[in-house]
This record gives C-alpha cells, structure tokens and sequence, in this order.
C-alpha cells in the first residue's frame, strides 16, 4: 500500500472524508481527491484550514497522523496528533492527551 504524505499549504482549504477519500475543496471547487487507505500524513500549514470530524477519526483509525503548522515559509509544527485512544479514567478536560505512535503502539499518557 503507498503511504503518501498530503501537505496542505494553501489558505482556506475544507478537508472532508467522502466515501472512502480525503476530499479537498476550495469553496465549492474540488482541488484534491486521495484514497484514505493511502494517506500516511497529513501536514496543515495554511491560515483558515477546516478539518471535518469525520476525516480526523478516520485518520485516527488508520495511525495517519495530523500535523499542524505555523503558515509558511517557515512551517513549525505546533500540534501534531497521532491516533486516538479511549481510556475513561483520563480525557483531554482533565489535561491529559493520550496518543497512538504511527506504529499502533500506545503511547504513556502526556499532561497538557
């Protein structure tokens, strides 16, 4: 299975997941269309970009991580979030993030 890394560094993208891709529009025009199983990351460095929540789970599901950066020409990472666990006993409202390395391994437990 390829494993591509998808860098979107233009200003006000909408990345949505639709029947199985990862969908990316500017307005109403689609400017990108990528097999989900494909993705292996995704990197944000444009101002105003929009994630729906049904593509950050499956993202998730998958240990495809998200990262966040500063706008170029510099882009830093800010957020990186890898994968996603559910442990009752700690939540991101009591400051604790949890996280999946890209391997599936479960990370320990971070405080914000």
């Amino acid at each position: 299975m390829k494993q591509r890394i998808i860098e979107v560094s233009s200003d006000g993208r909408y990345l949505h997941a639709d029947r199985g891709f990862l969908v990316i529009k500017h307005g109403t025009d689609e400017v990108g269309r990528v097999p989900i199983d494909d993705v292996g990351a995704v990197i944000g460095s444009g101002h105003g970009l929009v994630f729906s929540g049904e593509l950050l789970v499956r993202l998730a599901d998958r240990g495809s991580p998200l990262v966040i950066c500063d706008a170029p020409p510099v882009a830093t990472p800010n957020s990186p979030i890898c994968g996603r666990v559910k442990i009752p006993q700690l939540s991101a409202r009591d400051g604790w993030m949890v996280t999946r390395s890209p391997d599936g391994s479960q990370r320990e437990p971070q405080l914000l």
